[in-house]
């Protein structure tokens, strides 16, 4: 990434007079158009004598109903304009008699507006309750907690071959406040929301984890964050690049992001049935969260962002952003919002105040007419954009033991919206999905034109000047990831004369660049290239420019943005909440430094401040202003509101200095501030980010008996790690685990941890390694030991690796006996090495001995086949002439290190020769955190493991508390590569080709 800095007038920036003059309208809404939506609502009547009511120019029919659909809890529509349900386990009515949770789609076929087939997609026990279904191309995920699945259908049958979970984890299994629908952003990420049915542990594919819990029982996870509640998160689509967006919401029902990058959340307390509709800050607090109980209202602490558009009486299930003007230009930018339990959907239209948002609401379809008579079958639980920009709605109403399901379509009056085309095999038909109203299409558009990589830098520029400010962003983020080329084009817009477009170039340049985090806080270099443009934009005339400024820093060290972070400062007006919250995450960790740079210019009597300064130390809450504020606080010349905030500032810091202050305060004389002091003391026992993590044996608090998790709530993992649950959900949660991948390395995470008791690990041990990945078996080798085999026949029991005291097996299942989590797992104990044969699983799938590495050799290879080979079984992890993945040893040259016979028999037997630097170790730190790989390279004061996929971790050497190495190798063994001996030979060829 270049940075350059020209004047505005040497940009090379074509655009017509009108695309000049767009960009300087406001583009966090249409800009000219009304913020109030077209007239009263008028009726629509169906056939059942039920109605619903739409602005004049809108009209709303039955596209499907039961028996098509009778419990649909999302709904997704797909290129073709078919629509995806998902539906919750249960009765059906003139069904098959099957119960499962299904996926179905649902096809008008004869186009006359009504479904009229379904085709079930997959049916699965899993799915009892999916929260969510996203269709992205031959890829379908389904939210079904405790996992994030995809379903792949590679022939387009519509039958998926295969399932992966692509996160586990999540709590609430089963439940309405476990994992939601995931959504596409502009920058080629996936977002999710996450309700509170703390705690649990999400892992992504690269092992980094993510711990959420309540203020009194949490754990930090990769980044060295506690998080709690309710979260809003981030995730690359291979399942890697795990984020949290947000946290400290009650059951954040729905997540949608714009094309501006902006992150919007409905999130629901099912309580208290207050809904709150939020823009997001990125690292902001909902605030719901304190004492380590949920609250109805969000707690005013530094850090918690401000509280949105709240609604008493309300179930807000699914948000919809339309960026298009199909629907009517009225409606374009608006944020639609479905209300289950209200009856009815509102339009938002968002608009920029400071640096955040306002929400102004108008009624876009209603259940209640104006007589007062409720359509009660009309309970809106999921929306959907379809690709010729419709507005699809799920219904699911519960009328006794009768289930009624419907999806309702919503479109223009007098207009027909026809399906487009969408022809991903061309350029021209990768732009035009880039621009369709339906954001699943918009990814479809935007994956196919970053395969082109700079190629389509020329063809994509004029978006860049569209008249469509959505438009415009979905571009640069685009650019961003065409190389160097697209790099240079989005740094030029930063200069731009409109800051929303500053924005958007800022949010896809850090969409690129790799960021340190509060576990590993060194800048990386790409941040480092970063930090000149962020000091420029420190000082810009906007302050939502600036708020992104300070997201940006959030975890940087002091050194590094000291002079940035006082320009943010400086530019605060003292009024402005969103931008003092992004100012107190861009302080996060080095509140102290900050405050002894800003001391000499604040008043030395602290009864004498102004409101910015009262503000800002309120947001910093340090240690060394307890005096101050503990001053400030007693100055009965203030108003009440003035001492309240010094006393929320003490109780923030959570030091036993300031603890002991609070504690004086409520029993002065002064029974105002007394009074003030007792309520933020009860509001408030915790801060939501501890400075000082606890690790799993040492947890400072545990939670009270009141808040004893259900063990049928928890997620396999946490139960698995609790106290909780009987010997039964236990065994089930381990069986459970041991099915999929992620779910197998969170078991091997337990083991090495020493979480699982004797019995645990005897029902782990022949599942892991009976495991259907080859590197889940490597893994567990290690930790059990093989059950001799019979004369009779071969088996692959196994018993576990535990002191003789502790190998005491029944001849059923081990009893029922209470657990000990304190089981230490013996140290390896490993098969004898077996060096003269190996199996090679070909056409006759015969074993292969020693004298056959000869026969191989001997065997004409074939490079062009060898090439075609490679690139599927090895360049995943290994570089050949600059193709391929970085992660194990680059075999460019192997041809100078091993002749044909040394490179046949290094592909045959992985485990008898590794490179050095190539063992495997598994690493276990402090807070609880397991790392899986190479050790890429160690000081005196880290070490950096590089995992499975090439992504390297920096760990600090104070906080290993264990190493392992193993003796096998990561390398996949031939039988599972399901290699022949000509492969073999074909891929020896390639690789000696140079």
């Amino acid at each position: 990434m270049r940075t350059v800095f020209r004047p505005v007038a040497l940009l090379p920036l074509v655009l017509t007079a009108a695309g000049l003059l767009s960009l300087t309208l406001p583009a966090g809404s249409p800009g000219s158009l009304p913020n109030r939506l077209s007239g009263p609502l008028q009726a629509n009547r169906f056939a059942d004598s039920t109605a619903l009511y739409l602005p004049g120019d809108l009209e709303a029919t039955i596209w499907a109903e039961s028996a098509m659909l009778f419990r649909p809890t999302s709904i997704d529509v797909d290129a073709r304009g078919r629509v995806w349900v998902a539906e919750a386990a249960g009765n059906r009515p003139e069904g098959d008699g099957t119960t499962d949770g299904r996926i179905t789609i649902l096809t008008d076929g004869n186009g006359d507006g009504r479904a009229d087939n379904q085709t079930i997609f997959a049916q699965d026990a899993r799915l009892v309750r999916p929260l969510g279904v996203s269709v992205l191309g031959r890829n379908v995920y389904v939210s079904n907690a405790p996992d994030l699945l995809m379903y792949v259908d590679e022939n387009g049958d519509d039958r998926p071959e295969r399932a992966e979970t692509v996160l586990t984890g999540f709590g609430g299994k089963n439940q309405r406040n476990g994992v939601h629908r995931m959504v596409a952003g502009p920058a080629g990420n996936y977002y999710v929301s996450v309700g509170d049915a703390v705690p649990y542990t999400i892992t992504d594919r690269d092992g980094w984890t993510v711990q959420a819990g309540t203020m009194t029982d949490k754990q930090p996870g990769s980044d060295g964050r506690n998080w709690v509640g309710g979260l809003s998160l981030r995730i690359k689509p291979n399942g890697s690049g795990l984020k949290v967006m947000a946290d400290g919401f009650h059951n954040s029902q729905a997540v949608v992001v714009d094309s501006y990058g902006n992150l919007w959340q409905a999130d629901t307390d099912e309580k208290t049935h207050v809904s709150h509709i939020n823009w997001v800050l990125e690292g902001g607090k909902a605030g719901f969260y304190a004492a380590g109980n949920r609250s109805a209202n969000p707690v005013a602490m530094p850090g918690v962002m401000p509280t949105g558009e709240a609604i008493p009486n309300s179930s807000s299930t699914a948000l919809l952003m339309n960026e298009d003007e199909k629907l009517g230009l009225p409606y374009r930018g608006t944020l639609l919002c479905a209300d289950a339990r209200q009856h009815r959907i509102v339009a938002y239209k968002p608009e920029i105040r400071g640096a955040g948002y306002q929400l102004v609401a108008n009624e876009l379809v209603s259940g209640t007419g104006s007589n007062g008579d409720v359509n009660a079958v009309f309970e809106p639980v999921a929306m959907s954009i379809g690709p010729e920009g419709a507005i699809y709605v799920a219904s699911w109403h519960e009328a006794g033991a009768k289930s009624v399901g419907r999806i309702y379509r919503i479109a223009p009056k007098g207009r027909t919206l026809r399906n487009p085309q969408i022809d991903l095999r061309n350029t021209a038909g990768q732009l035009a999905a880039l621009t369709n109203p339906a954001p699943q299409i918009r990814m479809l558009g935007f994956n196919a034109l970053k395969q082109q990589g700079d190629e389509v830098v020329e063809a994509l520029m004029p978006m860049v000047s569209s008249l469509n400010a959505y438009h415009r962003s979905r571009a640069v983020f685009l650019l961003a990831q065409l190389g160097p080329e697209g790099q240079f084009e989005v740094e030029r817009l930063l200069k731009s004369p409109e800051a929303q477009t500053r924005i958007v170039a800022l949010r896809a340049l850090r969409s690129i660049t790799p960021e340190n985090s509060k576990a590993n806080p060194a800048l990386t270099p790409s941040q480092q290239v970063l930090l000149p443009l962020l000091g420029n934009l420190s000082v810009d005339q906007s302050v939502a420019v600036r708020r992104e400024v300070c997201v940006a820093l959030r975890d940087m060290p002091y050194a590094d943005c000291r002079r940035i972070l006082a320009n943010l400062v400086q530019g605060y007006d003292g009024q402005d909440a969103y931008y003092l919250t992004a100012l107190s995450e861009a302080a996060d960790g080095k509140e102290e430094a900050l405050f002894a740079d800003l001391r000499p210019s604040f008043a030395a009597d602290p009864a004498e401040w102004d409101a910015r300064t009262a503000n800002l130390v309120w947001a910093l809450h340090t240690a060394s202003a307890l005096s101050l504020l503990r001053k400030r606080a007693e100055a009965d010349q203030l108003p009440i509101d003035a001492r309240r905030q010094a006393v929320s500032a003490i109780v923030a810091m959570q030091t036993p200095a300031s603890q002991k202050v609070l504690a004086e305060l409520t029993r002065g004389s002064d029974k105002v501030l007394a009074a003030s002091a007792t309520e933020a003391i009860s509001t408030r026992k915790a801060k939501p980010q501890a400075a000082t993590p606890t690790t799993p044996a040492t947890t400072a608090t545990p939670p009270s008996t009141t808040d004893k998790p259900d063990p049928t709530a928890m997620s396999p993992r946490d139960l698995l790690a609790s106290k909780y649950g009987t010997y039964a959900e236990r065994s089930k949660a381990v069986l459970e685990l041991a099915r999929t991948t992620d779910g197998a390395r969170q078991l091997l995470d337990l083991i090495a941890e020493n979480r699982l008791s004797n019995a645990m690990l005897r029902i782990a041990g022949p599942a892991l390694l009976k495991h259907s990945s080859t590197a889940i078996r490597q893994q567990a080798a290690p930790y059990f030991e093989p059950k001799p085999a019979s004369s009779a026949t071969v088996t692959d029991s196994t018993k576990v690796a535990t002191p003789k005291s502790a190998q005491r097996m029944s001849s059923g299942k081990p009893a029922a006996e209470p657990e000990s989590t304190a089981v230490a797992v013996r140290k390896p104990v490993l098969p004898a090495p077996d060096s003269n044969k190996t199996t090679v699983a070909g056409n006759s799938d015969r074993r292969l001995v020693k004298s056959d590495i000869a026969d191989i050799a001997e065997l004409t290879g074939n490079a062009v086949t060898g090439q075609l080979l490679f690139k599927a079984n090895c360049s995943r992890c290994h570089v050949y002439n600059q193709k391929g993945v970085d992660v194990g040893p680059e075999l460019t040259n192997v041809q100078r290190q091993l002749d044909k016979a040394g490179l046949i028999e290094s592909i045959v037997y992985p485990n008898a020769s590794i490179t050095p630097g190539y063992e495997s170790w598994l690493i276990s730190t402090t807070t609880g955190q397991t790392y899986y790989g190479f050790i890429a390279s160690e000081t005196a004061q880290a070490l950096v493991v590089k995992g499975v996929t090439g992504q390297k971790h920096t760990i600090p050497v104070s906080a290993v508390s264990n190493r392992r190495r193993f003796a096998n190798s990561l390398m996949p063994s031939v039988q599972t590569m399901k290699l022949s001996q000509q492969q073999i030979a074909d891929i020896t060829a390639y690789l000696l080709k140079l």
